[in-house]
């Protein structure tokens, strides 16, 4: 008997058991389907690299249409909106039901941002990437310049994206950076011999001319924070500061003074180059 075995969202995992597929084959007497709402994946591994100025930006495309047809898996380019998990079946955006043995989920992140702090034209969630990377690519196309960023997570996917802002192709003079890190510091749980290095690259950004504080990170201030139960807060100068809490309190960012914030940033996984999926 037939088995189908369903594949939610078209992520970086999904992406990688494809590429097996495509080698192997899909397993004996299985139905194997993608559903995803695009025929293509941004690979955030590279966007970075496009902030850059390092690829163009269609270059972290992903073609999963084209990967799907050569694993042989049916492509359904629709979106998720429903989980039966008794009946085993799925609801999708378009009114559609497919039914499943078994089920993977790899659907990416969704960024909080406006849900923590108020809908702010200045806050960008980093996830999803797509919408991330249009949003700065919009910022480009008006020609308005990034002076100020607030990158807000100390791991691999923060500290990549706040030396890709520095180094932002477009911007007249190099942005200020502020990486604002959780209590655990810059880049938690890598090897110490990272960290100094990173530091070190920080460091050489902050000293060398004409922008000697373009980019620095802000540690957790513990006094008054702990006292309000507040996780972490960001101080990018004496005239503004931006707080989140644990508890998901709304918090007001001043309209003049407080620097763009980028909220979300994740470590990036990096177990494959794009030009690996093609």
């Amino acid at each position: 008997m037939t088995q189908t075995l369903l594949l939610v969202g078209g992520g970086h995992a999904h992406v990688a058991v494809l590429a097996d597929w495509i080698v192997r084959g899909v397993p004996a007497d299985t139905r194997a389907v993608l559903l995803t709402p695009q025929p293509t994946l941004r690979y955030s591994g590279m966007v970075p690299g496009w902030i850059a100025g390092q690829h163009s930006r269609d270059e972290a495309l992903v073609d999963l249409a084209a990967l799907a047809q050569r694993a042989g898996v049916e492509l359904v380019l629709d979106s998720c909106t429903g989980l039966d998990p008794d009946a085993r079946r799925v609801r999708t955006a378009g009114g559609g039901e497919i039914t499943f043995d078994i089920a993977s989920f790899d659907t990416g992140g969704e960024g909080r941002g406006a849900a923590l702090l108020g809908d702010d034209p200045r806050l960008i969630d980093v996830r999803p990437i797509g919408g991330f990377v249009d949003r700065l690519a919009a910022l480009s196309a008006s020609g308005q310049a990034l002076t100020h960023v607030v990158v807000a997570g100390g791991g691999a996917g923060g500290v990549e994206l706040a030396f890709a802002i520095r180094n932002r192709r477009g911007n007249a003079a190099p942005p200020q950076v502020t990486l604002v890190t959780g209590q655990d510091g810059l880049l938690p749980g890598f090897a110490p011999a990272v960290q100094r290095r990173v530091a070190a690259g920080r460091a050489r950004s902050r000293w060398n001319p004409p922008m000697p504080s373009s980019l620095r990170w802000a540690a957790p201030r513990r006094a008054g924070c702990a006292k309000a139960g507040w996780r972490w807060t960001m101080r990018a100068s004496s005239a503004s500061t931006s707080i989140t809490n644990p508890h998901h309190t709304r918090t007001s960012l001043p309209p003049e003074t407080s620097p763009r914030a980028l909220t979300g940033c994740w470590p990036i996984p990096a177990f494959m180059r794009c030009s690996q999926a093609r």
